[in-house]
């Protein structure tokens, strides 16, 4: 079980950094927000979503994700892509005790970027 769970979240890292290179030309999916201080909306939703994350509230942040993910808008798949990343460095218990696995990480960051039309490939077909 443990191996199966550790290649699911090798799987997302690895499709997470494909599509930072091919959609934005960068390596990595850090969202930087603006020097001079004027935050968008997409700006704010990084800050609550890292505020929510680092108070450990999974469950929360990712409702708030959700219910701001802008299809016609790439900066906020870089969020998602940024916000999964983040998700799958967790271990098992930092998951575990804020009610989260590993399962609902690979499940959450395919439908989120599902609304990008990526999709999930496997050999099912």
């Amino acid at each position: 079980m443990a191996v199966e769970q550790d290649y699911i979240l090798r799987q997302i890292k690895s499709v997470i950094k494909v599509i930072a290179k091919l959609l934005f030309n960068k390596e990595d999916v850090n969202y930087e927000l603006p020097q001079n201080g004027k935050f968008s909306e997409l700006d704010n939703l990084y800050v609550k979503l890292n505020e929510l994350l680092t108070q450990n509230k999974i469950n929360e942040a990712e409702d708030l994700l959700f219910k701001n993910i802008d299809p016609t808008n790439l900066n906020c798949l870089q969020i998602i892509l940024w916000f999964y990343e983040v998700l799958a460095q967790k271990n098992d218990d930092e998951l575990k005790n804020n009610n989260f696995s590993k399962e609902e990480v690979f499940q959450g960051f395919y439908d989120a970027v599902a609304f990008y039309n990526i999709k999930k490939i496997d050999n099912k077909g």
